[in-house]
């Protein structure tokens, strides 16, 4: 008998069948879903008679082997929406696999069959933080003969709770927008052709936290260091367009920095009313319904199956479109569009936005990682989805190796240039300071339920004192109010300390990196440094080190983690030469310098 049982709900009657009808120790169940806490909890509240099937090598092996299938299926999907912004601002259209996505529900529905299949004559428990996906899940069980019950809802009773439901939380989102909208000063006459029209323009969008509000003109980046003072070093007129994220200061305060320093910064929110929030509504309320035509992928059910994907995306994200349609109808004009390149949804709309309103000016991602991970599938594309994406006209790569990784993943090789490895200078000088002894570097991740599973694992190999310092890096992304909820009610011990500012400041200290779905550990492996790689149980393990195997695999348990750990730390010189030897070797092409050459690959025209 195979049960289904929904994460959301204990259902302790279930449970209790279960275990009078087996009267054996170990009752076989899986997990499906990305939650490591939540998981945590139904194993301790199903106890010792529950054995949990451990399958994380066996979910990435799936995730490898449906990727290219995958791909194929979204291009084929993109060219029945190829003008439609609905669904390249679509959530399934952007397939970012760092967080919940459909292509988790394939591969968890892959998996669980298996094992349902194989366990088909005892009793066996599926778990699933999905409804749909459990419901995918019976109907197939069923069509193949075999018993099964479950707990979720009932189709009528989830429609009735999904009808009255979605209309409170839509009528919440437009009166919460429209507050934010109202509370922003036009004080600022916007731009007029005559204030840029006889000088080369250049337009930077980027995420700005609390560490780029400095005295400098152009603020601290990011993401873009030093690129607006060496364009305008170029003669260029820098515009930044600032996208606010884990701010400090109140959002009034921020915009009223930028406002201050005049027309260097463009500020969006002033530029919208209450018609453009209901435009960008009704775009994303067409988003919960695409695709509605799409074609078979596999063997797999996918009528039940996506309805627990759709979902629509942040209504800044639309609304930047309308932003430029804005822009032209004030006559605006400028020679140049930079933006972050991370084939997200964000520099899509952009894109989209540019093109449409904008024709002439040329389009530039900067594809700022030191790696791509082939697990994240926003940076893989089918070549035939490339062909008709909005990508912008020119993507400029961090290094020759993230050329190379981004032709391999499907990208125009046409569209390719080499470029600065802005965020990595620092490499450059502080590669071989020698380290603090028993320093670990703890590197999190801005998605929550991986940085729960770090620090979880973490606790529980070292809950005492072992004579090692433990330095928590977050994510420069991460709230406060993140962070805290990530360390799940548990307290640093002194043995541990969070640690906040520029990663350089911390790597240069660290005898050892331990790192989960994060760039950072292939950064720390350019510079020599030992790194774990932390593997996830019931997620795909975000590894941006597979591409080496020679550097090692992940490490997935508790047990593992700590001797792994302890490995690091005592490497022979032998060993830690090898690592250095390596460093050196893949250096040239993994960063950058900073050149006219490759400031160059911004700003060049196309038929140059």
């Amino acid at each position: 008998m195979i049960n289904l049982l929904c994460a959301e709900k204990y259902d302790s009657n279930l449970v209790l069948r279960i275990n009078k009808k087996c009267q054996k120790e170990n009752i076989f169940w899986i997990y499906l879903g990305r939650d490591y806490f939540k998981m945590t909890k139904w194993e301790k509240k199903l106890g010792q008679n529950f054995k949990r099937i451990f399958y994380a090598k066996e979910l990435n092996n799936i995730a490898y082997e449906m990727k290219g299938p995958y791909l194929e299926w979204i291009a084929k999907i993109s060219h029945y929406y190829e003008k439609d912004l609905a669904w390249w601002t679509s959530r399934i259209s952007e397939r970012q696999t760092l967080f919940d996505s459909f292509f988790h529900l394939i591969c968890y529905y892959k998996i669980g069959l298996h094992y349902a299949l194989k366990s088909s004559k005892e009793e066996f428990l599926v778990i699933a933080e999905n409804p749909t996906l459990l419901a995918t899940l019976k109907r197939e069980l069923r069509s193949l003969k075999i018993d099964c019950i479950s707990d979720f809802n009932k189709p009528f009773f989830r429609k009735i709770r999904s009808f009255f439901g979605r209309k409170v939380v839509w009528y919440f989102y437009f009166i919460n927008n429209f507050k934010k909208l109202k509370g922003i000063k036009r004080s600022r006459i916007p731009f007029s052709e005559n204030s840029v029209k006889d000088e080369k323009t250049v337009i930077i969008h980027t995420f700005i936290d609390e560490n780029f509000f400095q005295e400098k003109k152009y603020g601290d980046d990011r993401f873009f260091p030093g690129l607006a003072e060496e364009l305008n070093r170029r003669g260029y007129k820098i515009i930044i367009i600032p996208w606010l994220y884990n701010i400090k200061r109140s959002k009034q305060e921020a915009l009223a920095w930028f406002r201050e320093r005049g027309e260097e910064y463009l500020i969006p929110e002033e530029y919208y009313s209450i018609f453009d929030i209901l435009w960008s509504l009704a775009i994303l309320w067409r988003q919960k319904s695409l695709p509605r035509k799409f074609p078979p992928l596999l063997d797999i059910n996918l009528k039940e199956l996506l309805k627990g994907a759709r979902g629509i995306t942040g209504i800044e994200c639309v609304l930047c479109y309308r932003f430029f349609e804005k822009l032209a109808r004030k006559k605006f004009k400028f020679d140049v569009y930079i933006t972050m390149f991370e084939n997200l949804v964000v520099g899509k709309t952009q894109i989209l936005g540019v093109k449409t309103f904008f024709p002439n000016v040329l389009t530039v991602g900067f594809q700022h990682y030191s790696t791509l991970i082939p697990l994240i599938l926003t940076d893989s594309i089918s070549p035939d989805e490339a062909k008709i994406s909005p990508h912008p006209d020119v993507i400029v790569c961090n290094s020759p190796f993230t050329k190379w990784q981004l032709i391999e993943s499907g990208f125009d090789k046409k569209k390719l240039r080499i470029g600065p490895s802005l965020r990595y200078q620092y490499l450059i000088e502080k590669r071989k300071i020698l380290p603090k002894k028993n320093s670990v570097l703890v590197i999190l991740a801005l998605e929550p339920s991986s940085t729960q599973e770090l620090l979880y694992k973490l606790f529980s190999a070292f809950s005492s004192d072992d004579g090692i310092e433990f330095l928590i890096k977050p994510h420069p992304m991460m709230s406060e109010e993140l962070f805290f909820s990530c360390l799940s009610g548990e307290v640093l011990p002194n043995y541990m300390k969070r640690v906040e500012g520029d990663i350089t400041n911390w790597l240069i200290q660290a005898s050892c990196v331990v790192s989960i779905a994060s760039s950072v550990s292939f950064d720390a492996a350019i510079m020599g440094i030992p790194v774990i790689q932390l593997g996830r149980e019931t997620d795909f393990t975000q590894d941006p080190l597979v591409w080496f195997p020679e550097l090692g695999a992940p490490v997935y348990l508790v047990e593992e983690l700590r001797k792994a750990i302890f490995e690091k730390l005592n490497l022979s010189l032998e060993e830690k030469k090898k690592l250095l030897d390596w460093a050196d070797r893949m250096y040239p092409q993994c960063i950058s310098p900073i050149s006219d050459q490759t400031i160059d690959a911004f700003v060049e025209p196309l038929d140059a």
